[in-house]
């Protein structure tokens, strides 16, 4: 194949050719371009969406940190109603004590009480290193480390330094743990 200068005519009769060829009716911009424009201004397009720039950043961050807050709150107190307004209804959880893994909010609730039938007091319950990440348009992972303070039911002083990692969704206008993840290290 032979490369035509720019601007010669048989350059412009090719692109005329090329134009003449395309078929008549609906181009692939002419379906996509609607459904953009209404995903961009209805409250389902705000779910796809992740803030951008660095202000916008730390109105994620403070969304996800706001709803981990609520779960840090709940185990302080040893209550497991935080579960409904943090966990996703089909969360899957490996916890630290009871079950090896965990599906739904039931036996995430099981999982939390198992933890709190060790802890008979929790003194310390803080998370340190929290790093947020994005991994895609409604979806967001943290990874932190738990310290975790008390005492038994003798009143024997417990300590647990425990890795987190979790998985959140955006889903239907708010944010839900969808996976977490806790372990402790050998030592």
């Amino acid at each position: 194949m032979k490369a035509l200068p720019y601007n010669s005519g048989a350059a412009s009769a090719a692109s005329q050719t090329l134009q003449a060829r395309q078929p008549q009716g609906w181009r692939l911009v002419d379906f996509l371009l609607p459904i953009t424009v209404i995903l961009a201004f209805s409250d389902f397009g705000g779910a796809l969406a992740l803030p951008a720039g660095a202000a916008a950043s730390a109105s994620f961050e403070s969304a996800l940190r706001k709803l981990d807050e609520t779960e840090l709150a709940g185990i302080r107190k040893r209550d497991v109603k935080f579960v409904d307004a943090v966990y996703a209804p089909d969360v899957v959880m490996f916890p630290v004590y009871g079950p090896f893994k965990v599906e739904g909010l039931d036996r995430v609730r099981e999982a939390w009480r198992s933890l709190y039938d060790t802890f008979a007091a929790i003194t310390r319950c803080e998370w340190s290193e929290r790093r947020y990440h994005a991994s895609g348009p409604a979806s967001a992972w943290m990874t932190c480390l738990w310290s975790l303070e008390g005492s038994n039911n003798d009143g024997q002083p417990l300590e647990m330094a425990l890795r987190v990692t979790r998985q959140y969704e955006r889903r239907r206008g708010r944010w839900v743990v969808v996976h977490e993840h806790l372990s402790a290290a050998m030592r």
